[in-house]
């Protein structure tokens, strides 16, 4: 059914729209002996307003309505413009130089986030001068000043943090590196936190339908990390220190070996040797911990080929628990965590003629995983093995791209977990994932563009449900105008449950664990539809920026964990109607050039199905906030000698479940308010700012701290922040 649909737009559209032609081409910036991509740039045609942007790689399309020759204008603020004489279809590169405007930073003038109008997919783009708005750690940080993607606390022992996107945890999100898999089985744990922020480039979030070309896993979104490349030439220093103890450093070396060679490093150490108890529950708030992380890549180009591979190595070790015993009867708490990834990845381009590409990924990750906490030890290892093939080709003509592939994943676990007699689980498998794919996308003709595509995938399991799994998916936008954008989109999605990686935070308590079936727990699928409006209009010569986005995911499956009975989590299949509804509208627009501002209200409505009392009752799901508010002010001096960014949040009251003698209840509404004030010289950056102004914390948020191995202890009923007030410090050299 799908190829027949697919078939009839493609003929329909050429048919109709065969007067019509599409430039495809590049925007570069140029700076001594440096070329990297320029997003953002404006390409128009001159004396029209026919025109385009291009997206984070520099790459844009741009359709026109006649063959006549023409002329094609490339312009950034604070660049050169580039103008090119069109005389037939072809590709295009523009070169644009930085203007020298009294060592104003360019980077500064470009726009830190954005949605994408040239995308058919729901795509918003965060780049590194987002990122340097705040403190920014790593990955699980990046979205402190994004209204997208929500920053939440896992649990009151390890304190470490996890996101939600679409009304739905983290796990639902499919996370990838540079476009292969990142966080998936032990790495749901602390995946988010290898990330250094300082390495990031940029961040793509696509809400919803994403490729089927990167895997089967998108079930509310896909969230993809651009790392700093070896050919963006550059070295940068970072340094970062709060006030209680925690240093942070990053280094990003990168160099050009020859004319077709270049290599990276990329070094991060993260250390606490101070723990503090604000709240004196005699719980440490911030483990001490030490954190080194490492990246050597290097890349190979041609005119014919691009090669880029490389290493990453992870190892941390965190000690926690309590200070020590709230009772001297009672023995103290301890929290040992010992985590360390290795992975060996690779990539290769082929271009061939006539616009023809073959791309071929391979990877390898190998994790271990020692936790001891209190009387208890979970000890776990996985490998895992990705391959991926991508032919890219135009059909009929330059307005039509096919892509075809295959793709193959490999899992294997080996879990084991004693609870001192509440648990004693052993869990092994080896998972076989085949799969295929195809996708058409129909570039911008008479103001529609069409992405298409649908993978079929093979899972041989040794858990549930095994067999073919489809996942057709449909993105379509429509171009009222350049000011008016609507896009519609709808997916199917799978994903395998990984119990003990993905819910590891209430293992903190004595809750016992209950498996309807362990072995025919299968796995979870859902629908996602989605429709955003992207506008554009003028309030008294100012440009305001208006996007609404609404999407609804359907579960077929989802494995509930059930929190409902206390002293007890139980886990079984779902096959009722499990829903996730989330509303998103955000504002943003320039007071003056230096001068910017943005609010986002967001709302969510999820509910599963629990067991209650032997009946099936349906809930609010625990911990998704129902809704949230996001108000930032950026202001920036003239030469941007300084800039502050002020954010205020406003997070909405969540359903937390009852445990021992607590019953349930919806938390209190809260606010998180952040401030950080940069001082730029010419290669220096000099920052400072204040996380958690308002000192707002969750009371008690472990319950029963007295006991630990009372029945009543939980350390993972987290609805807010366990730590207050945080002042910081940093610094940025670039040695460019």
């Amino acid at each position: 059914m799908i190829r027949k649909i697919l078939v009839l737009l493609i003929l329909y559209s050429s048919n109709i729209f065969s007067q019509n032609f599409m430039i495809k081409g590049k925007v570069s910036e140029v700076s001594g002996d440096e070329i990297k991509p320029l997003f953002g740039a404006n390409i128009y045609v001159m004396n029209s307003s026919k025109g385009t942007i291009s997206d984070s790689n520099g790459k844009f399309q741009l359709v026109i309505e006649n063959s006549k020759d023409f002329y094609l204008i490339a312009s950034f603020v604070g660049y050169f413009p580039d103008t090119i004489k069109i005389s037939k279809i072809e590709n295009v590169e523009f070169f644009l130089k930085p203007m020298q405007l009294m060592d104003v930073d360019i980077l500064s003038m470009k726009k830190s986030n954005f949605k994408s109008k040239l995308d058919v997919k729901n795509l918003e783009v965060i780049t590194n001068t987002e990122l340097e708005k705040a403190a920014c750690c790593n990955l699980s940080q990046s979205f402190e000043t994004n209204p997208s993607v929500d920053v939440v606390v896992r649990d009151g022992v390890l304190g470490t943090k996890k996101v939600q996107m679409l009304g739905l945890d983290g796990i639902y999100t499919q996370i990838l590196l540079d476009n292969k898999p990142l966080v998936r089985g032990l790495s749901n744990i602390y995946g988010l936190n290898f990330i250094p922020g300082a390495w990031i480039e940029s961040i793509s979030i696509v809400k919803g339908s994403g490729s089927v070309t990167e895997g089967y896993e998108s079930i509310s979104g896909q969230i993809n990390v651009k790392l700093f490349k070896p050919t963006n030439k550059k070295i940068l220093l970072n340094s970062y220190l709060n006030h209680f103890g925690v240093i942070e450093n990053n280094l990003v070396f990168s160099k050009v070996i020859n004319n077709n060679w270049n290599t990276s490093v990329l070094v991060h150490s993260s250390l606490n040797k101070n723990p503090g108890d604000q709240n004196r529950d005699t719980f440490i708030d911030i483990p001490k911990k030490n954190l080194n992380t490492f990246l050597l890549s290097f890349e190979r180009q041609t005119k014919k080929s691009n090669f880029y591979f490389g290493y990453r190595g992870v190892s941390e070790l965190k000690k926690t628990g309590q200070i020590r015993s709230y009772n001297p009867m009672i023995s103290r708490y301890k929290v040992k965590f010992d985590n360390d990834q290795q992975e060996l990845f690779s990539k290769l381009i082929l271009n061939f003629k006539n616009n023809k590409v073959l791309e071929l990924n391979i990877n390898y990750i190998n994790e271990n995983i020692v936790n001891n906490f209190g009387e208890n030890l979970y000890d776990a290892n996985q490998m895992s093995g990705y391959f991926n093939s991508i032919y890219n080709t135009n059909i009929f003509d330059m307005r039509n791209e096919l892509r075809v592939g295959a793709s193959y994943y490999l899992d294997s676990y080996d879990e084991f977990l004693d609870r001192n007699n509440i648990d004693i689980i052993n869990l092994k498998r080896t998972d076989h994932i085949f799969g295929a794919f195809t996708e058409v996308q129909r570039f911008q003709l008479s103001n529609l563009s069409i992405l298409i595509g649908n993978r079929l995938d093979y899972f041989l399991i040794k858990r549930g449900d095994k067999g073919f799994k489809f996942s057709p998916r449909i993105n379509l936008k429509y171009d009222h105008n350049q000011n008016l954008i609507f896009k519609i989109n709808a997916s199917k999605a799978h994903r395998i449950f990984n119990f003990i990686p993905e819910n590891l935070s209430y293992l903190y308590s004595t809750r016992s664990i209950h498996f309807s079936n362990y072995n025919e727990l299968d796995p979870e699928s859902s629908s996602n539809y989605g429709f955003s409006i992207l506008t554009k209009f003028e309030i008294f010569n100012k440009d305001f920026n208006l996007d609404f986005d609404y999407n609804f995911i359907d579960f077929q499956n989802q494995i509930i964990i059930d929190l409902e009975e206390s002293n007890k989590i139980n886990i079984y299949n779902s096959y009722r109607s499990s829903f996730a509804s989330n509303i998103q509208v955000n504002l943003d627009f320039e007071v003056s050039r230096s001068f910017e501002i943005k609010f986002s209200q967001k709302f969510n409505t999820s509910k599963s199905y629990f067991k209650i009392q032997d009946r099936l009752v349906q809930k609010y799901i625990p911990f998704i906030p129902k809704n949230r508010k996001l108000l930032q002010f950026y202001y920036y001096t003239w030469q941007n000698k300084y800039s502050t960014s002020l954010t205020i949040q406003n997070i909405g009251s969540m359903r937390v479940p009852s445990q021992g003698d607590i019953s349930e209840f919806w938390s209190d509404r809260f606010n998180l308010i952040s401030l950080q004030v940069t001082r730029k010289f010419k290669n220096l950056d000099v920052y400072l700012g204040i996380e958690n102004i308002l000192n707002f914390r969750q009371k008690n948020p472990i319950r029963s701290f007295e006991n630990p191995y009372s029945d009543n202890f939980d350390a993972s009923m987290i609805w807010g922040p366990i730590m207050g007030r945080i002042a910081y410090f940093g610094i940025r050299k670039n040695f460019n």
